[in-house]
């Protein structure tokens, strides 16, 4: 390219920018934006190439932005300024994420303490209190707690009432896999069931044989488990190698195996409320206040 077109390539990508940049409604997504197209004057552009949503054309040596997409301006929008921070137990991370993928909840992100707290309630609380500030001290606004009560002897829901959040309803993992109304009804009569979640079978040895000692101690078995007729597996997802590996387990403790699919159960519903926008403050723009 000549000099002069570029020249006037150049100065047509400086107006554009400088006038995305005054744009104060659109933050940083039009910033971003105008950061884009300012860079772009250095170099020659074909027909026909895209940035950021929009399109660009050449025409008289002078790049038009056109047809900004809509509904990505919104969802950059929103990245930007209503992320919901999900600090969770390491236990239910992959059903998590297969729910915000499922639900395309874009704006959820997950943050995790260690899984192995599932089995040591007393140490989930004091770090859920670090995490909140901190996540806090990164501008998150929105924050959701991925844990039912779990043990915590009404340690969570003291939280939540501090900071004005919330957590997933049900007093653990194994009810709102199930349905937390329907699994409440069943353990009325099913006391002597012990639960596996898809996540409890996959590392049956890490949460159950070693902290129980049962491998270097395995007369600790009967003492543990004889009061346990059957164990029921909760199945998030349909997996015959976890299935075979929750028929293990029953066998290793020797008691009767009980398959369940449940699915993700109310997680989903907890987490797509949790991630649905907060309603607007400010009155609709309408053709005639334009």
């Amino acid at each position: 390219m000549s000099p002069a077109p570029k020249n006037l390539v150049r100065g047509a990508f400086d107006a554009l920018a400088g006038g995305l940049r005054c744009i104060d409604r659109a933050g940083g997504v039009l910033a971003n934006t105008a950061d884009r197209v300012a860079a772009g004057a250095e170099r020659e552009y074909g027909e026909n190439e895209s940035c950021a949503g929009g399109q660009f054309f050449r025409h008289h040596e002078c790049v038009i932005l056109l047809e900004f997409n809509e509904e990505r301006f919104a969802m950059e929008q929103r990245a930007t300024s209503e992320k919901v921070h999900v600090i969770a137990c390491g236990a239910i991370a992959r059903e998590i994420l297969a729910v915000k993928d499922a639900n395309r909840l874009d704006y959820l992100t997950l943050e995790c303490l260690p899984a192995i707290w599932h089995v040591y309630p007393g140490k989930i609380a004091p770090a859920l209190r670090e995490k909140i500030a901190e996540a806090r001290a990164n501008g998150h606004e929105k924050i959701f707690i991925g844990y039912a009560e779990c043990g915590t002897q009404g340690e969570i829901d003291k939280i939540c009432a501090a900071e004005g959040i919330e957590r997933i309803s049900g007093p653990h993992c194994y009810a709102f896999f199930s349905g937390t109304e329907k699994f409440l009804a069943e353990c009325e009569t099913e006391f002597t069931a012990f639960y596996l979640t898809d996540l409890i079978t996959r590392q049956f040895e890490a949460f159950v044989i070693e902290p129980l000692k049962l491998d270097r101690h395995p007369e600790l078995r009967d003492m543990v488990f004889g009061n346990y007729t059957k164990i029921v597996y909760l199945a998030q997802t349909e997996d015959k190698a976890l299935q075979e590996k929750a028929k293990w387990a029953a066998d290793y403790l020797k008691l009767d195996y009980e398959y369940r699919f449940t699915g993700y159960g109310d997680l989903d519903r907890e987490l797509t409320l949790a991630a649905r926008p907060a309603p607007s403050a400010e009155p609709p723009v309408t053709a005639s206040g334009l």
